[in-house]
């Protein structure tokens, strides 16, 4: 891998015209060389039939790996405070990743609240794809379930797996538009992917919305996802592919939510925190197959903007006195979700400003938004 990478630095550094100023920095280079030889191992570990559980252990070595490197380069870098204090970036790091666990666990409490205020149901659907897609299949002898070769797998990997399940999914949400429904308003859900102990992602949907929603979304899930074109309509069992159960009150609707969010949350809450040893290698599994595929775990629709939210917590001057700052300030994020629709999307616009980056591209980031009833901006900086 070292030589295939001084070779094509010295490609790229002697040739000008053909590339461009991110081809030829090494380091961008370093980091694709390596994303793509990570992704063609871990191919040839499911091909070889090793994967048993999320990945291989090669990946979650590589994963580990991954994660040293990252902790030497930081632990030399610090970040200056206003009170002249030396912030190592590694504590940066880990207390972000907290945070980012706790407020996804924060935003998914919501749901259940928000179903009841709202007087809606909810339903849980479990979405799994193809046995075409799958290297391995499960087979049970007494009491016992071993992972055997699947006679049906066509060689697709998790990557190209979850960009067909993904495609579909997009068709969903535009489905659902087209008729009319809107996301926030008429219903609000939360998906989210996880693997098979053979690699091959899964879908979770948690859905809140009135029953005739409910039903509609159930339909159109079925027909997105079973009856599509490409030939899985007639696959045997195709109709256990989709499993559906429907939930009353919010202690129903917290206990679905919490188990699928149960793997996904696996990958991101930090190792010190899982108590067994076999959570312990779950996490790291689960990680180690994110990181190689590159696929998130979450995916939600009608929630207000997470940077929205993040502004509005770290706003010190304009728009202290809005009901929406108040709240995230609060740490509510039910009330807040209230006040995001009260106020309404066409109302709060997202600010853009062009930079050049390192590489002499120009791109655009997202500042801050704007309230256009009153005229307040809420940004983190401007």
């Amino acid at each position: 891998l070292v030589s295939h990478i001084i070779a094509v630095r010295r490609l790229c550094w002697g040739s000008e015209d053909l590339y461009t100023n991110r081809e030829r920095d090494f380091a961008y280079v370093l980091r694709q060389e390596r994303r793509r030889y990570r992704r063609d191992r871990e191919t040839e570990m499911i091909r070889f039939g090793v994967v048993n559980k999320y990945s291989s252990w090669r990946a979650e070595r590589d994963s580990k790996q991954q994660d040293v490197r990252c902790f030497n380069i930081m632990k030399k870098r610090f970040v200056v405070a206003s009170d002249d204090r030396l912030i190592p970036l590694n504590d940066i790091i880990k207390k972000s990743r907290e945070f980012h666990t706790w407020e996804t666990l924060h935003r998914l409490s919501a749901l259940a609240p928000l179903m009841t205020q709202n007087g809606w149901q909810a339903a849980f659907f479990v979405q799994t794809l193809p046995s075409r897609f799958h290297s391995k299949t499960t087979v049970k002898n007494g009491d016992k379930k071993f992972l055997v070769p699947n006679k049906k797998w066509d060689g697709t990997m998790p990557d190209d797996a979850h960009a067909w399940a993904n495609n579909k999914h997009q068709n969903l949400r535009a489905t659902l538009s087209q008729l009319g429904y809107e996301e926030g308003i008429d219903f609000m859900a939360v998906r989210t992917v996880e693997p098979h102990k053979d690699g091959t992602p899964h879908y979770n949907y948690v859905v809140i919305g009135d029953i005739n929603f409910l039903d509609e979304f159930n339909r159109i899930l079925h027909d997105k996802f079973r009856w599509s074109d490409d030939a899985d309509g007639n696959e045997s069992g195709a109709h256990r592919r989709i499993k559906v159960t429907f939930a009353h009150g919010e202690e129903a609707c917290r206990k679905i939510v919490s188990y699928a969010a149960k793997y996904a949350l696996k990958t991101y809450l930090p190792e010190d925190m899982h108590k067994t040893k076999e959570h312990k290698e779950s996490h790291s599994r689960c990680k180690a197959w994110r990181q190689t595929w590159g696929i998130r775990a979450f995916s939600f629709m009608g929630y207000a903007p997470v940077t929205l939210w993040r502004e509005c917590r770290s706003s010190r001057h304009a728009g202290a006195d809005l009901d929406i700052v108040r709240h995230a300030q609060d740490t509510n994020w039910v009330e807040f979700q209230n006040e995001f629709i009260n106020i309404g999307k066409k109302n709060i616009k997202p600010i853009h400003e062009m930079r050049i980056n390192r590489y002499g591209e120009d791109v655009k980031e997202c500042v801050g938004h704007f309230m256009k009833e009153t005229n307040t901006i809420i940004a983190q900086r401007i």
